[in-house]
């Protein structure tokens, strides 16, 4: 390395090791120094850091990044791909000075702040591109003073972006191109990160008398949803995977508004509302259909505001969500009013009396197809009917769930044309219920479908505790309806239509020996209803080759089969059983498992077997499958 004039300002005596330096421009300073001016040097850089840390310090503190002295400040852990809202109230008109620093990109911004009246979800504040001064690199910066009503308001800091917006490339110099390649996304302004804020300050000294920042459920938006004059029903503010859903009787035409907010995503809409008919199932009204516009934020955020008159009759207003982007859980930047993402009805007019009204299907005037009501502990329900025609109906059922696990539940279960077994048609999962009172783990479930003609099965199952006359904490608001009921929706619905279906025998063991030329469909081994600690055999023989429809339901888990089929040939070789990786789940637990499929076999005589081991078979099951009484194995001939 070459030492220069410049390597004298870290030399005491300057002007010796100057004049030193003309004469002889090979000297070393620094090699040449003693010891102590090494030392000398470190201490006075360490010394000189500290000071430059102290500065940096003083002026990211001067500069606004500290808290904010008012009401909200948003900055301590601002991160990408998040939400943030504070909100506050204000008892008598005040200034409040306004201070945000987000992100553009490209000439929108991704990262942004705003202000919500809680009354009437109207935006009186929003940090826009025009109101922005653009900072280093990709930053916005604003600085404002607002006038405020008194109110209720709600703070909002996002900055997810777009994500149907294209990465905008910031710059083509080394730096931009380093720092698209390295940020989340190819989002430069994922960089800004650290530097975002958002506050209120007390813009005069009696402001902070006036405003106060709220607390506890109080800060919670879609807790404290102001509704609109003459409010129908609301779906409040929807999170995803759900359906909310509300059956109404219109006695007289009437006029309704509809407000909804959903997402449309290349012309498909993957959250919205619909309202239909309850008795041909016709929608009526379709947000997929109505013209939108957008919401704010990603441009998916789309939403409606509309009248429609509806004739006397039955209806469904339903709001469906899917798996994401929807309240407390979005992809992208949510819409300017996040609690609006639902639906709500309400009367266009003050003159809609009793016009409009939730239907009670406990009324009395729906007829019941099948009902198990106050069922007890341990209890394995089944009712089958056959319905001759298409039916309208609507199940209520309330049980007990916690998190996503059923214990005390209703199922609907039909048995399609031609085979054996059953397919679900409905079951009570949580994201389908909601509250019925009294403790959290109680819920109700209700749900309109068309039934097609057919044979179909009513259950409903119970464990050992928390039941209709046995509860252990708070009971819903209505016990005696812990169960499930099918009402036909059409109070003239013939209930003499319906047929019941006798199940049929525990065991039936038919066994093929004159087999030859049977037709399609015959039953060669029936096993059904199987308990705990059982070995059933039974024998077919086939006089030609060809295949066998198998239905079999078993308990098989990662560490083995408990309860399982198989079929050995006449040398006693297996040819075919039940394992982990030929069946799939049969409801309940995950330990239930299901077997349906086609199996070849060549001529000849075949044994079948069914065991169980002592515990979980039918009769005592701590979570039963879809098909509880079809535990065992039932082989026909394609």
């Amino acid at each position: 390395m070459e030492y220069t004039w410049a390597h004298l300002r870290y030399v005491p005596q300057r002007a010796t090791l100057y004049a030193r330096l003309r004469k002889d421009p090979a000297y070393h300073p620094i090699k040449s120094a003693p010891s102590h001016t090494l030392r000398n040097f470190f201490s006075r850089f360490l010394l000189i850091a500290l000071v430059g840390v102290l500065i940096f310090a003083l002026v990211k503190y001067m500069g606004g990044f500290g808290d904010s002295d008012g009401p909200v400040s948003f900055g301590t852990s601002l991160d990408p791909n998040e939400l943030h809202t504070n909100a506050f109230q204000v008892d008598s008109r005040v200034r409040l000075a306004v201070h945000a620093v987000g992100s553009f990109e490209g000439d929108d911004l991704a990262a942004y702040g705003w202000i919500v009246d809680r009354a009437t979800g109207d935006v009186v504040w929003q940090m826009l591109p025009e109101n922005a001064t653009p900072g280093r690199g990709t930053l916005a910066t604003v600085d404002d003073t607002l006038s405020f009503e008194p109110g209720i308001y709600d703070a909002w800091f996002t900055s997810y972006g777009d994500p149907l917006q294209e990465a905008i490339d910031s710059g083509n110099g080394i730096i931009d191109r380093l720092g698209s390649l390295i940020s989340r996304d190819g989002r430069i302004w994922h960089g800004d990160a650290e530097r975002w804020r958002f506050s209120l300050s007390y813009a005069e000294p009696e402001a902070s008398e006036v405003v106060h920042g709220l607390h506890g459920s109080d800060t919670r938006p879609d807790k404290n949803i102001t509704l609109p004059e003459g409010l129908i029903w609301t779906s409040g503010a929807a999170r995803n995977n759900a359906e909310h859903m509300y059956v109404f009787e219109v006695s007289a035409p009437i006029d309704v508004r509809l407000q909804a907010t959903g997402e449309l995503v290349d012309g498909e809409l993957l959250d919205g509302a619909q309202i239909s008919r309850i008795f041909d199932n016709e929608a009526i009204w379709d947000m997929a259909n109505s013209p939108m516009i957008w919401a704010g934020g990603s441009i998916k955020n789309q939403r409606v505001d509309t009248t429609v008159t509806l004739s006397r009759g039955f209806y469904k207003a339903s709001f469906t969500t899917d798996r994401s982007h929807a309240y407390d859980d979005w992809t992208g930047n949510p819409p300017l009013n996040p609690v609006s993402w639902g639906f709500t009805m309400s009367a266009a007019d003050s003159t809609v009396g009793n016009r409009i009204a939730e239907f009670d299907p406990w009324s009395g005037r729906l007829p019941r197809i099948a009902s198990f009501s106050c069922v007890g502990e341990d209890e394995l329900l089944e009712d089958t009917f056959t319905l001759p025609d298409t039916t309208a109906v609507m199940i209520s059922s309330v049980g007990e769930v916690i998190g996503s696990s059923s214990y005390d539940y209703g199922v609907l279960l039909r048995q399609p044309p031609n085979t054996v077994g059953t397919e679900e048609v409905w079951s009570m999962e949580r994201v389908e219920t909601r509250h019925a009172g009294g403790t959290d783990k109680n819920r109700l479930a209700e749900a309109i479908l068309t039934l097609t003609p057919g044979t179909y099965t009513l259950s409903y199952r119970t464990d050992g505790s928390h039941n209709c006359g046995d509860f252990n904490s708070d009971p819903p608001d209505n016990p005696d309806r812990w169960g499930i009921t099918l009402f036909a929706f059409d109070p003239d619905f013939d209930l003499g239509a319906v047929t019941r279906q006798d199940s049929p025998p525990d065991d039936i063991e038919h066994i093929g020996t004159d087999s030859l030329g049977a037709p399609s469909g015959e039953v060669l081994v029936r096993f059904k209803r199987v308990g705990n600690d059982e070995h059933r055999r039974a024998t077919f023989l086939l006089q030609d080759s060809g295949r066998i429809r198998i239905y079999a339901l078993g308990e098989i888990l990662p560490s083995g089969a408990y309860d399982y089929a198989w079929i050995e040939d006449s040398g006693g070789e297996r040819i075919w059983e039940m394992t982990r990786e030929n069946t799939t789940r049969a409801g309940g637990t995950a330990k239930n498992r299901l077997f349906n499929g086609s199996v070849p076999l060549s001529a000849g005589r075949y044994t079948v077997h069914y065991v169980t081991d002592g515990s979980h078979a039918y009769g005592d099951f701590g979570q039963p499958p879809n098909d509880p009484a079809s535990w065992g194995i039932v082989i026909y001939r394609e």
